[in-house]
């Protein structure tokens, strides 16, 4: 296959011959089910690993849910597999199990910690400036229940 495709794709190849090889490649692609992954992967150098981390976050305020959630979204949109523990409502410790490559584990450990650090600074800011703006007959817990929408909403872009 790897052959076939360096063929069809070298300049000096004349076009017939070209054709012939891409046609060739794609029937045994088909017949063989061969991904683009099996074909591109350097089958002398090991495959990344895959591993499993659990990344701690606080419940401080009620709102631990919502930064899970958050985290685990970030976590998601750099490829990565997530699951949540016991993330639920209260103010414990929950963790925001991440499963994928050891790189990119590697560089989620330092993301993390940064994006929480932005996203609750912004988040503070935007529900007080919000919160200000409320009437003032509603309670305490009223005005904090937007709290959590304004965690989700204010993190990184």
């Amino acid at each position: 296959m790897r052959h076939l495709l360096a063929l069809a794709h070298h300049p000096d190849t004349p076009e017939a011959e070209r054709e012939a090889a891409f046609a060739r490649a794609g029937a045994l692609t088909l017949k063989y089910e061969i991904a683009e992954a099996d074909l591109n992967h350097d089958h002398d150098r090991p495959a990344e690993q895959i591993v499993l981390y659990d990344h701690p976050v606080t419940g401080r305020g009620g709102h631990g849910r919502e930064r899970a959630w958050a985290l685990g979204t970030v976590a998601q949109g750099m490829g990565c597999e997530t699951a949540f523990l016991n993330n639920d409502s209260s103010n414990r410790i929950r963790r925001v199990r991440i499963v994928g490559p050891a790189s990119t584990i590697e560089n989620l450990k330092i993301l993390l910690p940064a994006v929480l650090v932005q996203m609750e600074g912004s988040a503070t800011k935007t529900a007080r400036a919000h919160a200000a703006k409320l009437p003032g007959w509603l309670t305490p817990r009223e005005r904090n229940r937007d709290y959590w929408q304004w965690l989700i909403s204010a993190g990184p872009i």
